[in-house]
């Protein structure tokens, strides 16, 4: 299945329709600096952060003693109903979900 061929495009839907979405929790000051670098390239948020992640898993290389630390330094969560209440609090909606 190919997609606009008569522009010059191709477009492999099948490949299209096989990504799966996903939502990541991401810091305000890593989320606009994200966004400042995927102006400058003239992509999408999602395009570059899709980017991103391909050339980093792509590095055959192994991860900084750096980023080692920082993911050792990071402390669990108590609960995943205190993990579900500070998602409800910084939704948009601010509706709290059933159950909480």
């Amino acid at each position: 299945m190919s997609g606009v061929v008569a522009l010059g495009l191709t477009t492999n839907l099948l490949e299209y329709n096989q990504r799966m979405a996903t939502t990541v929790h991401i810091p305000p000051e890593i989320l606009c600096k994200v966004d400042a670098r995927a102006k400058a390239l003239n992509l999408s948020r999602n395009r570059f952060i899709v980017e991103t992640l391909e050339k980093a898993l792509s590095d055959n290389s192994t991860w900084s003693p750096e980023f080692l630390e920082f993911l050792h330094s990071m402390t669990p969560i108590d609960s995943g109903r205190e993990f579900l209440k500070g998602i409800a609090s910084n939704r948009r909606s601010k509706k709290v979900p059933p159950g909480l």
